[in-house]
C-alpha cells in the first residue's frame, strides 16, 4: 500500500483569470471513506493573529452544507463528528496567514486539500485529508483578511475534495477552482466593531451632551453680550434723550 499526496488549490483570481484545473474529472473517488462518521479536527487554537471565530463558524457551516444539500452531489450521505485530537481525525482543518506568498503555490491560492489515499480492489480509499485555509492575502504592503462569505466558500470547496469531488468547469459551481472574492469586511473587523459598539454609543452620547451643553452656554453668553452692548445702552440713550 503506497500513500500518495494529492494537492488541490482553490485560486483567488481576478475576474478575467482562467480556471487552471477546470479540465479535471468531477470526482476523485465515488465513496472515498470506508466508515462513518468522518472524524473532523478543527484547529482553532494554533491560529494566526488575524484569525477570528467566524472562520471556524464558516467551516461548521460548510460541514452542514455537505451533510444536507450538498449530499445530493455525492453517492453517499456524509456524517461528521468533531474530535479534539488531530491524531484521531480523518480530516484536519487549520489556517495559515497567506498560502500563495513565497511557497509552493502561486499567488491567489486561498486553500488546498492534501489527500493521502490507497487503492483497494480498484477503489480509491482516503486515509487522511489535511485542509489548509488562508485567513488573509497580501496585496502590496497591506494584508487583506478574507470575509466570512469567502471563508465559507473556500472551506466548502476544500471539503468537497475531502469527500471525493474534483473540480468543476461550471463557473457557478462551488467546486469550480476559481472565483471572484467578495468585497466584505473581515470577521475580525466586525468583531471589533461589535465589541466597541457600546463604547461608541457612550462616546457619542458624551460628545452630543458636551456639544449641547456647549451650545447652551454659548447661547446664554451671546445673549448676555447682546444685552450688555445693544439693548441696555440703547435703552439708556433713549431715556437720556427724553
Amino acid at each position: 500500500m503506497r500513500r500518495v499526496a494529492i494537492l488541490f488549490g482553490l485560486l483567488l483570481m481576478l475576474p478575467q483569470a482562467h480556471a487552471l484545473f477546470a479540465s479535471e474529472q468531477p470526482k476523485i473517488a465515488e465513496e472515498p471513506w470506508d466508515h462513518l462518521p468522518i472524524r473532523i479536527y478543527i484547529d482553532d487554537v494554533n491560529t494566526h493573529p488575524m484569525w477570528d471565530e467566524a472562520y471556524r463558524d464558516a467551516v461548521l457551516s460548510a460541514l452542514r452544507y455537505w451533510e444536507k444539500d450538498g449530499a445530493r452531489r455525492l453517492s453517499y450521505r456524509p456524517v461528521f463528528q468533531r474530535v479534539e485530537d488531530p491524531d484521531e481525525a480523518d480530516i484536519t482543518i487549520r489556517w495559515v496567514e497567506n498560502i500563495g506568498e513565497g511557497g509552493e503555490f502561486p499567488k491567489g491560492v486561498a486553500g488546498y486539500a492534501q489527500i493521502q489515499h490507497h487503492t483497494v480492489d480498484g477503489r480509491v480509499r482516503f486515509e487522511r485529508v489535511d485542509i489548509v485555509l488562508e485567513v488573509a492575502e497580501k496585496r502590496g504592503l497591506l494584508w487583506w483578511a478574507h470575509g466570512k462569505k469567502t471563508a465559507r466558500l473556500v472551506a466548502t470547496h476544500e471539503l468537497g475534495h475531502a469527500l471525493g469531488l474534483g473540480h468543476s468547469s461550471d463557473p457557478g459551481d462551488v467546486m469550480n477552482p476559481t472565483f471572484v472574492e467578495r468585497h466584505e469586511p473581515s470577521p475580525q473587523m466586525l468583531t471589533y466593531l461589535s465589541r466597541a459598539s457600546p463604547l461608541i454609543v457612550i462616546l457619542l452620547t458624551l460628545f452630543m451632551g458636551h456639544a449641547i451643553v456647549g451650545y447652551t452656554r454659548a447661547r446664554k453668553h451671546r445673549r448676555r453680550l447682546e444685552s450688555a452692548h445693544f439693548e441696555e445702552p440703547m435703552a439708556l440713550q433713549y431715556r437720556r434723550r427724553r
